[in-house]
């Protein structure tokens, strides 16, 4: 399997099918993310194509990085919690003391407090008695209010 990626990799043909594949995904994803979903897509695209099937290798190969681009997006999307993506990377000393304020005025501080502390929003929603819907609606309310006060 090595030496058939090795060799796919020199093959312009396609390193230019997965470039073009990836190339949409240049504003969302850096440079070391984009290879990883070429590679990723690649050793896939060895392991699954089949030949007895009307798609072509390169075909099937660019789908499949199209795929992956889209996976890893969702991905970082995931792991960039809003909350977190609110706050601002200052190094200002009384920053914590403005975020620890406004969470003290937050009417629902209590379902912030239970977030920041890891708890899903289904967790959350038991503990309140009411669905998920309505807690990821009033974490949202109460992020946004406190990130424009914060600004």
């Amino acid at each position: 399997m090595d030496t058939k990626i090795e060799n796919a990799l020199k093959d312009e043909n396609i390193v230019n099918i997965m470039n073009k594949a990836a190339s949409s995904f240049r504003n969302q994803l850096n440079q070391d993310e984009l290879d990883t979903c070429k590679l990723n897509a690649l050793w896939k695209a060895f392991l699954n194509h089949d030949k007895k099937k009307a798609a072509k290798f390169t075909t099937y190969l660019y789908n499949g990085v199209r795929i992956e681009c889209i996976r890893e997006v969702k991905f970082n999307k995931r792991t960039h919690s809003q909350l977190h993506s609110n706050i601002s990377d200052n190094k200002d000393p009384f920053f914590g003391v403005d975020l620890s304020d406004e969470l003290e005025n937050c009417p629902n501080k209590d379902l912030i407090n239970d977030r920041m502390k890891s708890y899903t929003i289904k967790e959350i929603a038991e503990k309140q008695g009411c669905n998920r819907e309505t807690i990821r609606r009033k974490i949202k309310k109460s992020v946004n209010h406190m990130a424009k006060r914060l600004k």
